[in-house]
């Protein structure tokens, strides 16, 4: 009897070991199964080109102009003196105000793109004065300018998955940046060049804005150590890949490789 005994005390032991193992492997599916549903949920959100994946160092620094255009020739000084030629996201009001500034980038043979008209947020408005915004800007900036680009920054880096789909349904490229200067805070010339020198790599996109003491103050010393880095910098359009590209989910965009036969 004893031996019988030890054998049930075995039997359940084996049983709830068995129970608990199901228990726990149904666990970490369920556990796997939502962080998979996850991923691929992000994944499906329509997203804008943060940065680009690439191995030859190139960058692209970019400005949004939506505010005064008093310093836009010393910001085009400072960039002729490193032989570096960037993009400039125009706001609407802003090139109606300074038209002479918006020629003065072209002239320069910096790229031109669109920031919308007044700089409203995306993501508030309706269908039609969405359109209005993007189609405005660039209307405006094609009566002074011959050639502008196609690449969209929204407003205050705000958007929802309409809105990156609809700015690609009217032919655009959505563009952010994953190099924030933060110049707008006005953090002093030293922690700028800290920030955006520690931060980049290859295939960022760096943000600044015209019209920004900090900017101006800053950037000779950004772009001396960025040189340092080996980042060389281009336009956006020279940055992004345009077609066989992939996004993952910090909109980063990878180049498809053909497979091989």
């Amino acid at each position: 009897m004893k031996g019988i005994s030890v054998d049930k005390k075995g039997l359940l032991a084996a049983v709830f070991l068995a129970v608990g193992t199901v228990l726990t492997g149904c666990l970490l599916y369920s556990v796997a199964a939502r962080a998979t549903q996850t991923a691929v949920t992000a994944a499906k959100r329509a997203c804008p080109i943060y940065s680009v994946e690439r191995e030859d160092g190139k960058i692209a620094v970019t400005f949004n102009a939506a505010w005064s255009g008093e310093d836009t020739t010393a910001i085009l000084d400072i960039l002729e003196k490193h032989s570096v030629k960037c993009t400039f996201f125009i706001v609407g009001d802003f090139a109606r105000e300074s038209p002479e500034a918006v020629r003065q980038i072209a002239a320069r043979g910096h790229e031109l793109a669109n920031h919308s008209d007044t700089h409203k947020l995306f993501s508030k408005l309706s269908p039609e004065a969405l359109d209005r915004e993007i189609i405005g800007c660039a209307e405006t900036l094609k009566k002074l300018v011959p050639e502008v680009s196609d690449l969209v920054r929204v407003p205050s880096g705000d958007y929802n998955d309409r809105v990156v789909e609809r700015i690609r349904e009217l032919g655009y490229y959505p563009i952010q940046w994953d190099v924030d200067s933060l110049d707008w805070k006005h953090p002093g010339a030293e922690q700028m060049m800290e920030r955006v020198c520690q931060k980049s790599r290859s295939g960022s996109i760096l943000l600044f804005h015209v019209g920004v003491e900090d900017t101006l103050a800053a950037l000779d010393r950004i772009l001396t150590g960025l040189e340092e880095k080996g980042l060389k910098p281009v336009k956006v359009s020279e940055l992004i890949y345009r077609e066989d590209y992939t996004l993952d989910i910090s909109g980063r965009q990878h180049k498809i490789t053909p497979k091989e036969e």
